[in-house]
């Protein structure tokens, strides 16, 4: 069907070509030149919608597609020799675009498309003809249904704080245009759900794929290296295989770069590489952010309140860096007693051409920066990324006590959320430097032993609320119980079909992960590495002490986190004493101590 759709086209092409040919064939100047233009704008404007039906109306085109699609509407965009824009040819390719990410369930993309014409459109009275399912009606009729669109696509997608920014479009022009408060009332009632459904409904974010294309692809593809925005629940084992279904001849390989036997036994390679969305505070020490979002990053890390639903879309929106590792193990022996101890990381950060989400779902990369972390920063950036991973957990484990609670109208304090500080909002105090080895971190005259193991200090002013007057989260009258093996609390006075249950299982495997292997492994291994004697003697530059300085201030919030992270564990799974005992045990009697032997 597409290729007789090809043949039909050029046939008629080439047609009308020849006819115009000769009738612009004269010496008049004053049609001569215009013909020529005229003539070269058709040819320009067929070669391009040519190559949108060269593939097949499925959805394993959708990338060449959608970019063949953006191609031909940057052409019609650009003004012709009146000053004009095609506008209406322009909106039909708009049409075909968000046709095309709705049937894929694209709904965010669809919607972004969408607005592609919105922004064109002014709150004017201009009337414009029907296209499409579209009737003949007002540009600024046109615009608000445009709008209830981009809405519903957003809300589909559960981008709802896109979809919150349509609604305060039409909440302005129903306010301060039309003076429609039933049309008002109704679009903030929608707000406000959204707002909701933002607070209380969790989302599950799409993963990003670096996929490069070696040997005998198309032009577009061949040599090219992209980044792709996977679905919302695809895992990689679901890409590659939708990659390998598209390029049946091709060999994949999971690596960071084809190797060179691959190149001489394979015509076609795919090297695909999961990416990882670095922190803003790492994008933008690497100087990759514009000094506007330096500031955007800067007021929403420093705001105590931001939530975490509100923190993940920021982290998981707006993307075009990314970032992947390659580990580079310098040891001299196979198996290294301690594997961190020369284990160098590669950092690649990748700049793609445009923000995810966007109009397409693949966008090449155009710029590249690659950094070495030396092995006692890769300890203390994986100490920091544990830290953060506890942290985040008890945050969920407090907000769910207190819904838990206030849903069975319990009596008590729970402790806020809001609360549970980010890792590094305060700097623990006393910090010893890397010539000061033999005065113990943890020994009673220092104060960071105060602040963070008890013992008269303030353990709880890094993770607890200002309020003095709560001490902990125990929930009165709750019942502690297991449902299918998921470790839960539930309220007694709540009704069977209304139980609410607060699961610490995301908790509990950080906690036993961490503390365990901090006793044979992970902290161990990195105080053995990186904190003796031997290490400071050899590595005393003033770089060399803030690192190690730096990793000690990573270990000892570790200790801080842990410790509230039990405290919360234990009083949300008060018939689980036997876990929690031996976690504190371990945590208190082998842990303290092993962290404490390499810092005497």
């Amino acid at each position: 069907m597409v290729h007789d759709n090809q043949v039909r086209g050029e046939a008629f092409y080439r047609m009308l070509e020849e006819e115009l040919k000769q009738r612009f064939a004269t010496d008049v100047a004053h049609t001569k030149l215009p013909g020529a233009l005229f003539l070269d704008h058709i040819g320009h404007l067929h070669d391009l919608m040519l190559s949108l039906l060269k593939f097949p109306t499925t959805g394993i085109y959708e990338d060449e597609r959608t970019s063949r699609a953006l191609a031909l509407m940057d052409y019609l965009r650009k003004k012709d020799e009146s000053g004009n824009i095609r506008k209406e040819m322009y909106f039909r390719y708009v049409d075909f675009l968000v046709e095309l990410h709705a049937e894929l369930k694209n709904y965010q993309e669809a919607g972004i498309t969408l607005l592609l014409e919105v922004d064109m459109l002014d709150w004017k009275d201009n009337m414009l003809e029907p296209r499409g399912e579209f009737p003949r009606e007002s540009e600024k009729q046109r615009k608000e249904r445009l709008l209830q669109n981009a809405i519903s696509f957003f809300t589909t997608g559960q981008d709802w704080e896109r979809a919150i920014e349509m609604c305060e479009r039409l909440e302005a022009f129903y306010r301060y245009d039309v003076f429609d408060y039933d049309f008002l009332a109704s679009v903030l009632r929608q707000e406000a759900e959204l707002f909701h459904k933002i607070a209380s409904t969790p989302r599950f974010y799409p993963s990003y794929y670096r996929v490069i294309f070696c040997g005998e692809f198309e032009d577009e593809e061949n040599g090219n290296e992209y980044v792709y925005r996977g679905g919302r629940l695809e895992k990689v084992m679901n890409f590659t295989q939708r990659i390998k279904r598209k390029y049946p001849d091709a060999k994949l390989v999971m690596r960071w770069s084809p190797k060179e036997e691959d190149l001489k036994e394979h015509k076609k390679i795919i090297a695909i590489t999961t990416l990882k969305l670095p922190s803003w505070q790492v994008i933008a020490e690497k100087e990759l952010l514009s000094e506007e979002e330096k500031k955007r990053v800067l007021k929403l890390r420093s705001n105590p309140h931001v939530t975490e639903p509100v923190m993940q879309y920021f982290e998981n929106n707006n993307r075009s860096v990314f970032m992947y590792e390659k580990p580079e193990q310098r040891a001299k022996e196979k198996r290294p007693a301690n594997e961190f101890k020369e284990l160098w990381i590669r950092q690649t950060f990748l700049v793609s051409e445009a923000s995810f989400p966007t109009v397409r779902r693949r966008c090449r990369v155009v710029s590249k920066k690659e950094f070495m972390l030396t092995p006692i920063e890769n300890a203390t950036n994986l100490v920091h990324e544990k830290n953060c991973q506890i942290l985040k957990e008890m945050k969920k484990v407090s907000a769910a006590a207190a819904e838990a609670m206030s849903a069975g109208g319990g009596m008590g304090s729970v402790k806020s959320p809001r609360s549970i500080s980010n890792v590094g909002d305060r700097a623990p105090s006393g910090l010893p430097t890397a010539r000061q080895s033999r005065k113990s971190i943890f020994s009673r005259n220092n104060s960071a032993r105060g602040s963070i193991f008890g013992g008269g200090g303030t353990s709880s002013a890094m993770f607890s609320s200002p309020n003095a007057s709560q001490k902990n989260l125990a929930v009165p009258g709750l019942n502690f119980n297991v449902s299918q093996k998921r470790l839960s609390v539930s309220n007694v006075n709540t009704p069977a079909s209304e139980t609410k249950k607060v699961e610490v299982n995301g908790l509990l495997a950080l906690l036993q992960g961490t503390i365990d292997a901090g006793v044979n492994g992970g902290t161990k291994l990195f105080c053995e590495a990186f904190l003796t004697e031997g290490y400071i003697d050899t590595h005393n530059s003033e770089t060399d002490s803030q690192h190690v300085n730096k990793l000690r201030e990573r270990l000892i919030e570790q200790v801080g986190v842990l410790k509230e992270g039990l405290k919360l564990f234990g009083e949300n799974c008060q018939d689980y004493r036997g876990l929690y005992e031996h976690l504190n045990a371990t945590y208190n009697q082998k842990l303290l101590k092993s962290l404490e032997q390499y810092t005497s």
